[in-house]
């Protein structure tokens, strides 16, 4: 569990924040080694945003002085492709303003150091799966699967967005109604592609399938992934926005429940 000191003004004990110890039975992972561990909650409960958390992990050098948001980095960008994968080292890593967008997180015990690896993606559900986005991200992972003890990788999924008719506000004009009933069809399809294009990488390389920590309806996530200690800070929006209620669907499944997990959310629609 983190601390106040490692990361400050978090509180670690709120009632509000959703810790996803056990999100997966971690069947692939071999004793001694630790699953990836979500902690999920809106900017209000951590009572700090991502660009602080940003700030306190460059002091500690966690985060390098002059490294930004993987998405800000044009080293990061798969061409063609549709998104950004950052590099692999022993650093946190971060990203936001993920919107419809997707990020996965994979992390791996080093042979030959005492330290995890890990790398970050983050892609835009609209554009990818491409099959430039799937070669770049299938050779990152076999490229930390070489560096990594066999049996200590684990990936988690976060993000993207899902619409649902029972969330439309009452007080929205018609245009905007009109939109949304528009493009909740497209929301879920571009999510289910992402999401397993994501999984079938993932399965081809390591031969399990990742945890998904199911997405929100309106709004953007923030993720800050501590390596060293496999803990995945996601921010997510605030209960309301403007006039709007917020959806977020905690939940943890892999891409074969999705429709389940769209009942259990929707009900039969």
């Amino acid at each position: 569990m983190k601390t106040e000191q490692s990361i400050p003004d978090i509180n670690p004990d709120s009632d509000d924040e959703i810790k996803l110890e056990n999100h997966t039975e971690a069947g692939h992972l071999k004793e001694g080694f630790n699953p990836i561990v979500v902690c999920a909650g809106s900017e209000d409960i951590y009572c700090c945003n991502m660009n602080k958390l940003v700030e306190t992990k460059i002091k500690t050098g966690e985060i390098g002085g002059g490294e930004t948001d993987i998405s800000d980095n044009p080293e990061n960008l798969v061409p063609n492709g549709g998104g950004y994968i950052s590099k692999i080292d022993r650093k946190t890593k971060h990203t936001k303003e993920m919107m419809n967008c997707t990020s996965a997180v994979v992390v791996g015990k080093s042979k030959d150091e005492p330290v995890d690896l890990s790398f970050l993606t983050h892609q835009t559900p609209k554009i990818c799966p491409t099959e430039e986005f799937k070669d770049a991200l299938r050779e990152r992972m076999r490229e930390l699967k070489g560096l990594c003890i066999e049996g200590s990788v684990d990936v988690v999924i976060t993000g993207g967005m899902l619409k649902n008719e029972d969330q439309f506000n009452e007080g929205w004009g018609e245009d905007r109604r009109k939109y949304h009933e528009q493009h909740i069809h497209k929301f879920e399809t571009e999510y289910e592609q992402s999401i397993e294009s994501l999984n079938a990488v993932t399965e081809e390389v390591f031969g399990f399938k990742p945890t998904i920590i199911g997405p929100k309806s309106i709004c953007g996530d923030a993720i800050l992934f501590d390596t060293q200690n496999r803990r995945l800070y996601l921010l997510r929006p605030p209960e309301t926005y403007g006039n709007d209620d917020v959806h977020m669907y905690n939940d943890s499944f892999t891409a074969d429940q999705f429709d389940n997990m769209k009942e259990k959310w929707f009900g039969n629609k």
